[in-house]
């Protein structure tokens, strides 16, 4: 797992640095320099988890399927019945943010932080991030290594509020290469669950453009991206910071979207 982590962080280093955990799959396919759109379907507007796992296999054939099961499974009971303000399930945002994820063909890791980041909601809906690491990092049914969860329980951990800093507790046992990847990995996953800000499951189809300094995000088949943007503009300094990439939201597809910076 960790040196899947590694990888991920290498490839796009060479690649695309705005995408930066893509898999083997070509980082240009996500991020190149010409439009292009995502090639699979639409997915569904909530993912069950059979449906998470094909699109993870179909760019990953060796996905640890039964790691993504467990973590499925653990953040949906995690929630249980909580609902929103919407009365929509709790579940249904972490789900959507590691759907997004999977249009950027992240790792397993990643996936499994953005299934497991909201968990400690539960205990303290104002400190979920530090809760959910919490939870994470004392969990003991994923099969994974204490180093592997301690990198999984970070990259939840960051997904809001501070970024990473070298006192912080757990952070600082890690060596330079590994805080890069904890910061990269965390940085993507602001970007997600801002997609989501809504938590209205509207992202169904996502395109990326990579051009000198920028990276262009178009969301597919959605008009209104207000409160995205809003969220964008809080959230998405990490990731200008780690990758020094302007992002730029946009609605339609790279043919026919409207600029709109962020």
């Amino acid at each position: 797992m960790t040196a899947s982590l590694r990888q991920n962080s290498s490839q796009a280093e060479a690649a695309a640095p705005a995408v930066e955990a893509v898999s083997d799959v070509a980082v240009s396919e996500v991020a190149a320099a010409e439009p292009a759109r995502a090639a699979r379907a639409p997915r569904p507007r909530i993912m069950r988890q059979y449906d998470l796992v094909d699109r993870v296999r179909s760019y990953n054939p060796n996905t640890d399927e039964a790691l993504l099961n467990r973590a499925y499974v653990y953040a949906m009971k995690a929630h249980g019945e909580q609902t929103r303000a919407s009365g929509d399930p709790y579940f249904t945002h972490p789900l959507e943010v590691a759907a997004i994820l999977t249009d950027l063909k992240l790792d397993d890791a990643t996936i499994v932080a953005a299934l497991l980041h909201e968990v400690g909601g539960f205990i303290n809906p104002s400190s979920i991030h530090k809760h959910s690491m919490y939870i994470i990092l004392n969990s003991d049914l994923f099969g994974l290594n204490h180093h592997d969860m301690q990198l999984i329980a970070l990259i939840a951990r960051y997904h809001r509020k501070a970024p990473p800093l070298p006192h912080h507790e757990v952070y600082n046992t890690l060596d330079r290469e590994e805080r890069m990847i904890v910061s990269k990995l965390s940085a993507i996953l602001r970007v997600a669950d801002a997609l989501d800000r809504n938590h209205m499951q509207q992202v169904r189809e996502v395109s990326f453009v990579r051009r000198a300094g920028t990276l262009q995000v178009f969301i597919h088949d959605v008009e209104d991206l207000t409160l995205e943007r809003i969220a964008l503009k809080e959230k998405g300094s990490m990731f200008n910071d780690v990758y020094g990439m302007r992002m730029i939201l946009e609605t339609g597809t790279p043919n026919e979207g409207m600029i709109s910076d962020v």
